[in-house]
């Protein structure tokens, strides 16, 4: 079951580029033809065509522009030779093969228009190395995550040393059966998963589950996941904690109620962390997550 807490910042208007490449100098006027009307594709991820290449243009002719959208203009089909870049409506003689049409706030912010769904394992676990909650996610994703992702191969690994309880170990009992007065060393592994693209995605979404962790500190449990979804749901990227107790001194904790937790760590907490190198979500979701404990 999962219950979702959702808030987005501000709507989002369409916006657009809209470039001609034309087989002539003069954009048409000594008879040359449209190869094609190349838009910004709203479908990718960072709002781009991509490379296009339909046959060599000898001009271009900026149609309409929103703010933050341009054309990159290339001499090769492969969109490697650089040649200028176009954002003002108009006609531009210019021989070449390759464009690449985008919003530039999208390259800045790849998540500018991306929704957080963050999932809440609902089976509550000890917490073992002496942390809080949210500093263990912090020291875990610093111990596993390069800039680019995550190793699983290489969890974090928590120890705390308990002593025995039975008080006959007190008594004398340590000296005739050492083994049933033998200290446990319990344990908690954090085992990461991720995949982004840079520094200041993983770090902008480990605040999020540090932020989420805060919320719920009294209460760690075995399972945190954020992904970046694009508008048509894609996962652009994303990162997901794994926590594994063992112990045999100390009982686990019985369940707790995770659909209030997550309500004081909703979407409005989500929305006041700050940017990390320009990026930031707009949307959040989060839910409890039963099938993921």
């Amino acid at each position: 079951m999962k219950i979702l807490f959702c808030l987005s910042l501000f709507g989002l208007a369409t916006a657009d580029i809209s470039l001609q490449i034309i087989t002539d100098n003069n954009c048409g006027a000594d008879g040359g033809e449209i190869l094609q009307d190349i838009h910004a594709n709203l479908g990718n991820q960072f709002d781009s065509t991509e490379c296009i290449a339909t046959g060599q243009y000898n001009s271009v002719n900026l149609v309409s522009v929103d703010p933050g959208f341009q054309c990159n203009l290339y001499g090769d089909a492969a969109c490697a030779n650089f040649l200028r870049t176009v954002n003002t409506v108009g006609c531009e003689p210019i021989i070449g093969l390759g464009t690449i049409c985008f919003d530039q706030s999208l390259f800045t912010n790849p998540f500018a228009q991306s929704t957080a769904v963050i999932s809440v394992g609902t089976q509550p676990i000890n917490l073992f190395g002496g942390d809080l909650f949210d500093a263990v996610v912090k020291s875990s994703v610093q111990h596993s995550c390069s800039d680019t992702g995550c190793d699983n191969t290489n969890p974090l690994v928590l120890t705390t040393n308990i002593p025995p309880s039975n008080p006959a170990c007190h008594e004398g009992l340590d000296q005739i059966d050492p083994s049933a007065c033998a200290t446990e060393d319990c344990t908690t592994t954090v085992t990461l998963t991720g995949n982004f693209d840079n520094s200041n995605e993983r770090d902008y979404m480990e605040s999020l589950l540090q932020n989420v962790a805060a919320g719920i500190v009294s209460n760690p449990v075995s399972f945190l996941q954020v992904e970046m979804k694009s508008p048509s749901s894609a996962v652009q990227a994303g990162l997901t904690l794994d926590f594994v107790s063992q112990c045999n001194s100390v009982s686990p904790p019985s369940s707790f109620d995770c659909s209030s937790a997550i309500s004081d760590v909703g979407s409005a907490a989500l929305a006041l962390i700050p940017d990390v190198g320009g990026v930031i979500a707009t949307i959040f979701q989060v839910a409890c997550d039963s099938n993921s404990s």
